[in-house]
């Protein structure tokens, strides 16, 4: 009697271990099976924020070309009098574009991204396993080998998906940032344009007053010294007549 309990007590015992090692074995194989995925989602997706990195290029071109116009105007020209308006929002519009650029330098560098080995790779180390594995049991060799290749593939999707998740989000985060700060700074500067024409505006009437009151002043004098001229020559021509009559 005791030894059919010791019996119906391993045999409870073997078969929950088995079912264990099973669900285990499901466990890992829809592990891997996720991880697998989760990698050639994340090698896709870097293709498409590589498509992204293009994008800020034309927004870039048009925010230096904006800048670089007011710069060669006011600092290099001096076409406008100093404008607190001006100067503050073209200032912080340029600070906006410098720090777009450091986003979009993050953007692009400093990444490493991880990949699979070739099935050529993946051959060779199956191999080399089976070798190692038939000096320990011919038999068994194979099944070992393909065990280990499941284990190093699990392990491989699990570290490079992981690594190339975080390149991915980072990128993704640096460039979001990027067209945030370069699309403020294009509406600053677009804003800076106001003051910077009304201060135009205001010089140009103030250039206009200063000649047409300069013109007025020149023809009053030029008016005053005709009419000296004239009173001058209406005094001249009695004296030169009584002159005459004595001759």
């Amino acid at each position: 009697c005791e030894y059919q309990i010791r019996q119906s007590a391993h045999a409870q015992y073997t078969n929950v271990s088995y079912k264990s090692e099973i669900n285990y074995r499901m466990d890992f194989d829809e592990r891997l099976k996720a991880y697998e995925n989760r990698y050639i989602h994340e090698i896709d997706t870097r293709e498409k924020i590589e498509a992204r990195v293009k994008t800020p290029f034309a927004i870039f071109l048009v925010v230096f070309t904006l800048i670089g116009f007011l710069f060669k105007e006011t600092v290099l020209l001096g076409n406008l009098n100093f404008d607190w308006t001006f100067w503050a929002s073209y200032v912080l519009s340029a600070l906006f574009f410098v720090i777009s650029v450091c986003f979009f330098l993050r953007a692009l560098y400093g990444y490493h991204y991880l990949l699979m080995p070739t099935p050529e790779v993946l051959e060779e180390y199956l191999e080399k396993t089976i070798e190692e594995y038939s000096k320990v049991d011919a038999g068994k060799a194979k099944s070992w080998a393909k065990e280990a290749l499941k284990e190093y593939l699990f392990e491989s999707y699990l570290k490079y998906a992981s690594q190339n998740t975080k390149n991915n989000d980072t990128k993704s985060l640096n460039i979001s940032r990027c067209l945030g700060t370069l699309i403020t700074s294009f509406i600053i500067i677009c804003a800076s344009y106001l003051p910077y024409y009304a201060g135009i505006l205001e010089q140009t009437e103030n250039n206009n007053v200063q000649q047409t009151a300069t013109a007025t002043t020149s023809t009053t004098e030029r008016s005053e010294r005709s009419a000296t001229g004239q009173t001058s020559e209406a005094h001249a021509s009695p004296a030169a007549s009584g002159k005459a009559k004595v001759k």
